[in-house]
Parts: C-alpha cells; structure tokens; sequence
C-alpha cells in the first residue's frame, strides 16, 4: 500500500510540476526598439565671417530632417513621441573629442545663431579672434542611458570669430539700466577700476 500511495504521489507530483512549467510560456510576442529615422543636417554658407559691427545680424542656421524617433519592430502598436534628446553639437576638430552642447527643444527642427551669439561659441571653444579655422558641426539623438546616441551627417563651416573688447564696463543700476559710470580694466584682466567723486 506505502508503494502504492508513492506511485501516486509521484504521478500527481509530476502533472503538477508539468502544469507549472508550461503555465511560464507566454503567448505575446516580444516587441523591439528599434533606431528611428536617420538625422540629415543641412545648413547656410560655408564660410561664416562675424563683425562686431552688428552683433544681432543673423549669421548661421542649421536645419535638419529626420529627429531620431523611436520606433518598434510591431507597427501596430505606437512608439511614444517625442523621447529623443536632441543637441546641436559644435566642435573644434573633426573627432568631437570635446563638443560644445547646445540642447533643442522637441519639435523644432533648425536653429538661428545670432553674430553675438555665435561669436561667444567659438570663444567657448578656443578659436583665435581673426583667424578662419573650420568649425564642424553634427546633430546628437539620445533616446536614454543605456542606448547608444545617434549622430547625422558632420556638416564643417569655415568660421572666423572677432576680439570682444573688454577695457570699459557700463555700470547698471538695480534695474538694469544704465548708469553714468564707466569702469576700466586696461589689462582686460577681469580687474575693472574707477574713480568715484563724491560730493560732501
């Protein structure tokens, strides 16, 4: 009888081990992310001049096609819109070893830099005033962390920026007006100095 009741406790030990493996298959078809559309970048002249002269002329635009959207390998179901981080990426070599970021906000597919603008850029990136040197330029798609970012086409503008002359400062009152007093800094070191009358 103890044999008996052993077989029997085998055989239900069996059909429910059997149950619990074939309940862990799934019927639903695994969904991929896929990369989205290839970025494209297009842009203006390919020699950019600046002036001081007039600081809020219009000297570059980008624009591109394509924004890196996510995309799933089931069409039937929809990606959501609008993940993508997108930059503007500016660089002093052809590599990006160091890029300078500028972000874009979703939906917006070009973007104007005003000569001022422009001009602060290239200082951020170490180019001589004066002197023309190529600037390259590419578009960055970043859906998360853990993916690896997309890049468009390198678009290179060859690009001469200007000397910001730095010897007087105005003095602003608390609303951002300005004042008569004018500070100095001869050696444009950052040290602005000035005289100050005061009458008694």
């Amino acid at each position: 009888m103890k044999v008996f009741s052993t077989i029997v406790k085998l055989i239900l030990l069996s059909a429910v081990m059997t149950v619990a493996t074939t309940s862990c298959d799934s019927d639903i078809d695994p969904v991929y992310v896929l990369s989205g559309n290839s970025m494209e970048l297009m842009g203006g002249p390919n020699e950019v001049i600046l002036t001081p002269d007039n600081p809020q002329a219009l000297a570059l635009t980008v624009y591109w096609s394509g924004d890196g959207r996510l995309a799933l390998s089931d069409t039937l179901l929809q990606a959501p819109v609008n993940v993508a981080e997108i930059t503007i990426q500016f660089s002093k070599d052809e590599h990006f070893t160091a890029p300078l970021n500028i972000a874009v906000d979703k939906n917006i597919h070009s973007r104007q830099f005003l000569c001022e603008e422009l001009n602060s850029l290239l200082d951020r990136l170490g180019y001589e005033a004066n002197e023309k040197a190529p600037l390259w330029i590419r578009m960055r798609s970043a859906l998360a962390a853990n993916i690896a970012p997309e890049y468009s086409n390198v678009m290179e503008v060859l690009v001469q920026s200007y000397r910001i002359e730095l010897v007087l400062a105005q003095v602003l009152d608390k609303d951002w007006k300005n004042t008569s007093m004018m500070l100095a800094s001869p050696a444009e070191d950052g040290i602005y100095k000035c005289f100050i009358y005061i009458i008694a």
